[in-house]
């Protein structure tokens, strides 16, 4: 019971009955806890179940905003998070900004040309990447529907999805239906390693997102040393911005043709946004990641004025 009384609790998570319930024990026993949002849940605004969205209004009102609010501290992971937990509750003294991170040592002794050779596509292919879950919010289909007008000017343009999902019929179909089915690789789940190896072949990477609270895959094709075309949300942007030639208006295909054109034509220019986003990648070591939750932790302890401090090494 004396570790019990010494600790602090890191919730990660909003919309989870789970979370709420060990928060609000917690605020029983007069013990600190650290909240982490990675996301304020979509899906019952989409819904067309009127019950469902009462009911989550609801859940916000009475049950999560308890939750933002007792907590010691939320972190967020990225500035359009922070913007939407105040909205729930949140004050800004309450937040800090701690981003996902990634291992700078991500893409080491990854060879290029394997993941070519898994799936047989020829050296001379443009590989335009894109990667996750198949959901419509994930916008894959723009990029499919961008692809006829890539593919009159570089015929040797392939599109590769890699991640499976619901959404994987309506996309093939898609890709049938504009007569482009040959020149869209569906791979469907693929390993972690098999997965870095897409990377590594890829040409250009596309976000196309229409809502991304952080934006996972366009870190890991920075670390890359990639080019990554992302859509100009709110997440997504935090981490391409300054290199705005590289986001693309949500939803426009003839502004995501215009993108992949000026990379495809213009290597050079392709190569030093590269480097410059991998520059930029660097800053979200996990080292650094885990200085900043040390800190926190720290700043609670002594809050409470206890006497226990953690290190890192």
């Amino acid at each position: 019971m004396s570790r019990f009384r010494e600790c602090i609790v890191h919730l990660h998570g909003y919309g989870h009955l789970l979370i709420d319930y060990v928060a609000l024990l917690l605020k029983e026993f007069g013990k600190p806890y650290i909240l982490t949002v990675h996301g304020i849940p979509k899906s019952p605004f989409y819904l067309d179940n009127k019950f469902l969205k009462i009911a989550f209004a609801l859940y916000t009102k009475f049950i999560g905003r308890r939750t933002i609010e007792n907590a010691a501290k939320i972190t967020a992971i990225s500035k359009s998070i922070a913007k939407e937990i105040i909205a729930y509750g949140a004050k800004p003294s309450q937040i800090i900004i701690i981003p996902n991170g990634i291992d700078p040592h991500y893409a080491d002794n990854i060879l290029g040309g394997i993941f070519r050779k898994k799936y047989n596509i020829p050296p001379e292919k443009k590989i335009i990447l894109c990667m996750g879950r198949l959901h419509p919010r994930k916008g894959f289909q723009y990029v499919i529907l961008t692809m006829p007008y890539i593919l009159k000017e570089e015929p040797d343009a392939l599109l590769v999805i890699v991640g499976d999902g619901p959404y994987k019929e309506v996309l093939m179909s898609l890709a049938k239906r504009l007569g482009i089915e040959n020149y869209v690789l569906f791979t469907g789940y693929v390993d972690e390693q098999t997965k870095k190896e897409a990377l590594a072949d890829a040409d250009i990477i596309v976000i196309p997102s229409l809502i991304e609270p952080f934006g996972l895959v366009a870190l890991e094709g920075m670390i890359m040393k990639k080019p990554v075309v992302a859509s100009n949300i709110d997440g997504l942007k935090e981490l391409i911005q300054p290199y705005n030639i590289l986001l693309f208006n949500i939803e426009d295909v003839y502004d995501l043709k215009s993108k992949i054109f000026t990379l495809l034509r213009r290597p050079n220019l392709s190569k030093f946004l590269s480097e410059k986003l991998y520059e930029k990648a660097i800053n979200y070591s996990w080292k650094k990641v885990v200085y900043m939750y040390l800190h926190i932790y720290n700043t609670v302890l002594s809050c409470k004025n206890r006497k226990n401090t953690i290190y890192y090494s």
